[in-house]
């Protein structure tokens, strides 16, 4: 009987907690449905993706949609009477109209909210367990951090946001957190519903290799990168076989268009300067003391999406950098914080 306070105590602590990183999730996705992912292009907006409808690339990026058409499924019309009835109609109908959808979706987009917000917490949470594991951090100081760079996850938004986008931000650290902690089946399982996510989930194997290079024998390293690698492959083919017949190109070519954007002066052009100028500051400060690993992890990472965005991706769209996030929090910390 003298354990249960501390119990209560324990599990009052926990809720707080969860209710803390949902409720700063819930604003987030708020500033992420100023500019929804809807019907920025009409190739892929969000009735297409949902539907398995849209043009290739876009249509590859499977997780969001799938998880989307399931949730939608096993919401029954007695539960969404009751979400109704909590949030009144006029309210959702005025969302609806805000993001520029069909009252017929409604249900899709309700489902994708609640993911949404759920994966902008998970991104929280998954950062706090990856600063416990790399720095001696306290508890407070920890979620403090995780909650602030979680809120500062709005400062990728823009018009061109993305559904696949939060689950990129999210599954990442989450990852990470797995295989640094050695629950290796858990990280193959994460690693799967990434590659299903973006093709950018061909990072993770080499975060992997950054990691236990050194750390463990070069045999085991070697097996397990070969192995991710081989079931990226066998993912990948199998997704893009599913989704030969959309229209479309597997790859998209922006290189042109990137050049002439930064030829031209621009207030966005500006502020997307000033905003990786100013992660590039915290970053670089006091680099030669920052955890090895980390250091090397996000070379790896932007050495690997650089290119990439220079050539396939829109220099307008610095969300390009999500998966990078989590790497650049933690190499940032120790400006704010002494980790000990």
């Amino acid at each position: 009987m003298s354990q249960w306070p501390s119990r209560l105590k324990r599990i009052a602590r926990h809720l707080t907690l969860g209710l803390l990183y949902l409720g700063v999730a819930h604003a987030v996705f708020t500033c992420y449905a100023v500019d929804p992912p809807t019907d920025s292009d009409p190739r892929f907006t969000f009735e297409k993706m949902i539907s398995g409808e849209a043009d290739r690339p876009f249509v590859y990026r499977t997780l969001v949609p799938w998880t989307v058409r399931q949730g939608s499924r096993m919401l029954t019309p007695a539960v969404f009477r009751l979400y109704e009835k909590y949030r009144w109609p006029e309210k959702i109908d005025a969302e609806l109209r805000h993001v520029r959808l069909e009252r017929s979706l409604v249900r899709e987009w309700t489902v994708f909210s609640w993911l949404c917000t759920g994966l902008f917490a998970l991104f929280g949470l998954s950062l706090h367990g990856l600063i416990r594991h790399v720095y001696a951090l306290d508890m407070t100081r920890s979620h403090a951090f995780s909650l602030v760079a979680m809120s500062l996850v709005t400062l990728f938004f823009d018009k061109y946001n993305q559904l696949y986008d939060p689950a990129s931000l999210a599954l990442f650290p989450l990852a990470t957190l797995m295989f640094i902690r050695g629950r290796l089946v858990a990280y193959y399982l994460v690693l799967c519903l990434a590659i299903l996510n973006k093709e950018t989930a061909l990072l993770l194997p080499g975060l992997f290799g950054v990691w236990f290079w050194g750390r463990r024998p070069s045999r085991f390293v070697a097996a397990h990168v070969a192995a991710q690698l081989l079931l990226y492959l066998g993912l990948t083919l199998t997704v893009r076989a599913l989704f030969q017949q959309n229209p479309g190109a597997a790859l998209e070519r922006q290189f042109l268009s990137n050049l002439t954007y930064v030829s031209t002066p621009s207030i966005h052009l500006l502020l997307g300067m000033v905003k990786l100028s100013g992660m590039a500051v915290l970053v670089s400060s006091g680099w030669s003391r920052k955890p090895e690993p980390l250091r090397r992890g996000l070379l790896l990472v932007l050495m690997l999406l650089g290119p990439l965005w220079l050539v396939f991706g829109r220099l307008q769209e610095i969300r390009v950098f999500y998966e990078a996030w989590f790497l650049i929090c933690l190499l940032a910390l120790p400006a704010f914080f002494d980790p000990g």
